[in-house]
C-alpha cells in the first residue's frame, strides 16, 4: 500500500482594497519611505478599513476565492483549520464561525499607528490552501516545530488577557497594541529560521541545488535575505511579496503560494520557514503537487 500524504491542491487569498503606503505613514509618524524600505523592504501594506469587519471577513473571502478556483463544493470539506493572532473577539472561536486551511489576520486592529517600530510592518490579508490525500509521494513530507517560552516578553500585547484585564487605564496606556523588541526578534528570527530549515534539508538529504523554492515568513526583508544567504539559496529561489503587503503574520505563507503559484511546477521541492512570538519557529518540506499553468 502506497504512503498517503497531504498535498496542497489549490490556493486562494484576499487582500483589502485600501493601500497604506510609506508616503502616507510619513504623515502619521516620524519616519520616511527611505528608512522603512532600508529596514524592512516594505513599500506598502493593505488595511481592512470597513467598520464591523474583522479577521473572519478576510478568511471567508480567501475561502471563497479558493473554492471558486478549485471548483470545490463546501460540503466536500472535511475539516477547517484556522490560524490567526487576531480573532474577531477574545471568546467565541473565529475558525468555527468561518466554518481548507486558513491563515488570516487583521493586524491593523492591534497596531499603534503612533509607534513606528510596529506600524510600518504589519498589514491585513487572508490566505487559504486546500489539502487533499496524495498517493504520489507529493505534499508534506517532513516538518520540524520548536517553541521556547522564554521569548514571551519580546513580542507581546500586555493587556486584555487574564493577567491584565482590559480597563480604562490599560486603554489609556495603549497596552492593547503589539510591542516588540526589534533587535532581539531580528537576531533570533534569522538564526532560528535558517537553523531549522537547514536541519530539515539535512534530514531529507537535500542540498541547495535540490530546493526549488524557499517560502519564508514575510516578517522583514532583511530577515528573509539573511536566512536565504545562510541556506546558500540565490534570490531567484526565494518567495517574497513583503514589499507589496507587509507582514500579515498567519497569512504570509499561504499568500506567498498564491503570489508565486503560476511559477510552481509539479514535483518542486519547497521549504517553508517561519518564526513567531512565544517564541515559536519551524520548517516544513513539501513537494508541490500540481502544475499551476
Amino acid at each position: 500500500m502506497s504512503k498517503i500524504t497531504a498535498a496542497i491542491t489549490a490556493v486562494g487569498g484576499y487582500v483589502p482594497d485600501y493601500v497604506l503606503t510609506n508616503q502616507i505613514l510619513e504623515t502619521m509618524v516620524d519616519t520616511s519611505d527611505e528608512w522603512i524600505t532600508a529596514r524592512t523592504g516594505i513599500k506598502e501594506r493593505r488595511i481592512l478599513k470597513e467598520k464591523g469587519k474583522g479577521t473572519s471577513y478576510l478568511a471567508i473571502r480567501a475561502i471563497e476565492d479558493l473554492l471558486k478556483k478549485s471548483n470545490t463544493d463546501p460540503i466536500d470539506i472535511d475539516m477547517v483549520i484556522m490560524a490567526t493572532a487576531t480573532p474577531d473577539m477574545p471568546v467565541a472561536v473565529t475558525g468555527v464561525y468561518v466554518a481548507t486551511e486558513i491563515g488570516a489576520d487583521k493586524m491593523s486592529s492591534i497596531i499603534d499607528y503612533e509607534d513606528r517600530t510596529t506600524c510600518i510592518i504589519y498589514g491585513d490579508r487572508g490566505g487559504a490552501v486546500l489539502f487533499e490525500p496524495n498517493h504520489e509521494v507529493l505534499g508534506i513530507l517532513d516538518e520540524i516545530l520548536h517553541t521556547d517560552g522564554a521569548g514571551r516578553p519580546f513580542l507581546r500585547i500586555d493587556a486584555g488577557g487574564s493577567i491584565l484585564p482590559a480597563s480604562d487605564e490599560t486603554v489609556a496606556n495603549k497596552q492593547h497594541f503589539v510591542v516588540q523588541e526589534e533587535r532581539t526578534i531580528f537576531k533570533l528570527a534569522v538564526s532560528n529560521m535558517a537553523d531549522v530549515s537547514m536541519m530539515i534539508m539535512k534530514h531529507n538529504r537535500l542540498s541547495g541545488d535540490d530546493v526549488n523554492w524557499l517560502a519564508p515568513h514575510q516578517a522583514n526583508k532583511r530577515i528573509i535575505d539573511t536566512t536565504a544567504k545562510r541556506m546558500n539559496l540565490p534570490e531567484e529561489k526565494v518567495m517574497t511579496n513583503i514589499h507589496k503587503y507587509g507582514n500579515n503574520t498567519s497569512a504570509t505563507l499561504p499568500l506567498c503560494l498564491k503570489y508565486y503559484e503560476k511559477q510552481l511546477k509539479k514535483g518542486d521541492n519547497l521549504i517553508f520557514s517561519t518564526f513567531g512570538g512565544g517564541y515559536t519557529w519551524g520548517s516544513t518540506y513539501l513537494k508541490w503537487a500540481y502544475d499551476s499553468n
